[in-house]
């Protein structure tokens, strides 16, 4: 049955099942001390928040994102340790590794070379737009704001050599491609949207 809902109120359902979940995993990580059980917790949260929002017909991406932001600002100092915290890092960063992994194996067999060649005037059209967007963020927004009114944690403004390296890294990768092979089937220009995410990612990674 399609969500009928508005996407507002999608989003802000999907942020507070996220937001709830989230502190209730990091109360329940207050009171326990082996750091083998915060990590299934954390995998439990990850999974878990993505599936009751998807019951619902919410925005799991949403749920799961605004759960990990919140144990991730809770967690540490307050319901575990710096080192459970940094254990448990470890453990997510390889799986990130792993499923990245995957991820782009899955491109390889879903998106043939051939047909990114047919897309080509999209994907430039969207890499253009990417850029553009990245500049604003960067330049303007971030160099604006610690020029005119240096942000709390910085000495000093950032320099244009640092903005020059943070425009070039943005890099759009496993999330983005991710999320485009996982649109349903009945989505308009589904393989157009594909075509289009992996051409920008490819172009961030080149």
């Amino acid at each position: 049955m399609p969500n009928s809902a508005p996407k507002s109120l999608t989003v802000a359902l999907s942020v507070a099942i996220g937001l709830g979940l989230g502190y209730l995993a990091a109360r329940l990580m207050s009171v326990v001390d082996d750091h083998l059980i915060e990590l299934t917790m954390s995998v439990v949260l990850a999974y878990g928040s993505y599936l009751i929002a998807d019951h619902f017909l919410l925005s799991g991406v949403i749920a799961t994102v605004t759960a990990g932001v919140v144990l991730g600002n809770v967690g540490p100092g307050r319901a575990m340790t710096a080192t459970r915290a940094d254990a448990i890092d470890t453990v997510w960063e390889f799986f990130a590794y792993l499923l990245t992994a995957v991820v782009f194996l899955l491109v390889g067999l879903a998106i043939p070379p051939a047909r990114l060649l047919g897309s080509l005037g999209p994907i430039a059209w969207a890499v253009v737009g990417a850029l553009i967007g990245r500049a604003i963020v960067v330049y303007l927004l971030l160099g604006g704001v610690s020029r005119a009114a240096p942000l709390p944690g910085l000495a000093e403004r950032v320099s244009s050599g640092w903005l020059h390296v943070l425009f070039w890294s943005g890099l759009r990768g496993a999330v983005a491609v991710a999320a485009a092979l996982a649109l349903p089937d009945d989505v308009p220009q589904r393989a157009l949207l594909q075509d289009i995410t992996f051409g920008v990612v490819l172009f961030t990674l080149l």
